[in-house]
């Protein structure tokens, strides 16, 4: 199932609970309103995104991304608008680069690549819960028997950060 798909399901989810925890008009402003207006992921956003693939889907990173010339010039423009029209995202040479460095890393990281050795990336979950009846969804980054592992990039890793 693509993330679009697990994402329209009105199931709830962890991001729906966080929503509503903040306030009710929260929760139906982000996914009830019909009006609303999906946000513009940031760029650490869709750097996030892209090193998600190249982490936990390297086999599908060139299908859903493509370095695209300076998008500042007319040709990297029209480079990029060409990829999408073809379903990938275009991305600089830098963050493809970054992306591959960083996927690179966690591969070599003895813990890391330990949890990632064995399972799948974006299995979804459905469940009741017993004490609501709501009908609840997951979708863990990574899943293996007992094991979640969810990733996440940052700009400091550090204990203080």
């Amino acid at each position: 199932m693509d993330n679009a798909t697990y994402h329209a399901d009105p199931a709830v989810s962890a991001s729906h609970l966080h929503a509503i925890a903040r306030s009710p008009y929260h929760y139906w402003a982000r996914y009830i309103n019909p009006d609303r207006i999906t946000p513009e992921p940031t760029a650490a956003m869709r750097l996030g995104s892209l090193v998600h693939c190249a982490v936990l889907e390297p086999d599908e990173l060139l299908q859903r991304y493509g370095v695209a010339p300076d998008r500042r010039t007319k040709d990297g423009k029209a480079a990029a608008a060409a990829m999408a029209a073809q379903g990938i995202e275009a991305v600089s040479e830098a963050d493809m680069t970054l992306a591959l460095s960083m996927a690179a890393s966690v591969r070599t990281h003895p813990a890391a690549a330990a949890l990632l050795r064995d399972g799948k990336a974006e299995q979804s979950f459905w469940w009741t819960d017993s004490d609501t009846g709501l009908r609840c969804k997951c979708r863990p980054d990574w899943y293996h028997n007992t094991t979640v592992v969810d990733l996440k990039t940052t700009t400091d890793a550090s204990p203080a950060g």
